[in-house]
């Protein structure tokens, strides 16, 4: 049977490090990211992950790279969209760079993993998980911009 591997977005702590550890006690080749470089080798480490990488979701040529690199520790079967950030203020109250920061890691971040994974699957085809939010099922005080993003990954899941 090959060496199948796979990759967690946003891993290096909470539910991407619960997923991780999930996937490699079920004896895949996990590679972690996180944009936390030294929280993903640790999380990898700790938990006998393949290995540990920083990667910031924003930028479609990460996922590439990342892409590759599961490929080196097996067939890459799997691709965990799980990289997300919130910022707990109304929408007026958020800066530029928050709402940026928002809609970039949770929306583009997950269609550029997304994009990169089936790309990396070939034909052997693989699965695409999105981590989102009951969030996304309706207006949340105080997180509409995560709540928006999270709506739309929901959206682009179905």
């Amino acid at each position: 049977m090959p060496t199948s591997s796979c990759v967690v977005t946003g891993g290096a702590r909470g539910i991407g490090r619960a997923i991780a550890e999930q996937m490699v006690a079920r004896g895949h080749r996990v590679v972690v990211t996180d944009l936390d470089g030294e929280g993903a080798a640790r999380t990898a480490s700790e938990i006998g992950a393949a290995e540990g990488l920083a990667q910031d979701v924003r930028d479609p040529a990460s996922h590439r790279s990342v892409a590759e690199a599961a490929a080196r520790h097996g067939e890459l079967t799997a691709w965990f969209n799980n990289a997300g950030v919130a910022f707990d203020q109304d929408l007026v109250a958020l800066t530029d760079d928050q709402v940026r920061t928002t809609v970039e890691v949770n929306v583009l971040g997950v269609m550029w993993g997304t994009r990169a994974a089936v790309d990396a699957f070939g034909e052997a085809g693989g699965d695409v998980v999105i981590t989102s939010s009951l969030s996304g099922l309706g207006p949340v005080p105080n997180l509409s911009a995560y709540a928006a993003t999270k709506a739309a990954v929901l959206s682009l899941a179905t």
